[in-house]
């Protein structure tokens, strides 16, 4: 996409702590997962982060950022 400068995030801090429903099980370990990612993302400057999972994007909705699946940047991208 023209004008789309994409940031990925360091793949070494693994999972971002969703984990299945260990979010809602255990959700202090579930937010320590999270949170170094959420650290990450807010340092690089991102505007949004992308992610196809449905379980990620809940977990990460607790960024600073608007989170989203990719499609729906692409279905913005080719609105008239």
């Amino acid at each position: 996409m023209p004008g789309l400068e994409v940031i990925e995030l360091d793949p070494g801090l693994g999972c971002c702590g969703a984990a299945g429903i260990q979010m809602l099980t255990d959700p202090v370990r579930a937010a320590g997962y999270r949170e170094p990612l959420l650290a990450q993302l807010h340092d690089s400057g991102a505007t949004r982060l992308l992610s196809a999972n449905i379980g990620c994007r809940l977990h990460l909705a607790a960024a600073r950022v608007p989170v989203q699946h990719p499609l729906e940047l692409l279905a913005e991208r080719l609105r008239p």
